[in-house]
């Protein structure tokens, strides 16, 4: 059965949410270098909307505050 590209992205999403939380950067690396570079990439995105939504903040408002100094 051929899963569908969104179904790969997710799957993606939730290998990186796992290697993050285990603190261990190898299994990250590993994790990134599985998926191509467009999953890897819709997969960081979805993972960021997530967290500006439990903030309650824009995907603009969260990223000025990602890139702010403060």
């Amino acid at each position: 059965m051929k899963r569908s590209h969104q179904r790969i992205v997710f799957e993606c999403k939730q290998d990186i949410e796992k290697a993050s939380n285990s603190n261990e950067p190898d299994k990250l690396l590993r994790v990134m270098r599985r998926y191509g570079r467009k999953t890897v990439d819709e997969a960081v995105l979805w993972i960021n909307q997530d967290k500006a939504a439990a903030m309650g903040m824009t995907m603009d408002e969260y990223n000025a505050w990602l890139w702010s100094e403060d």
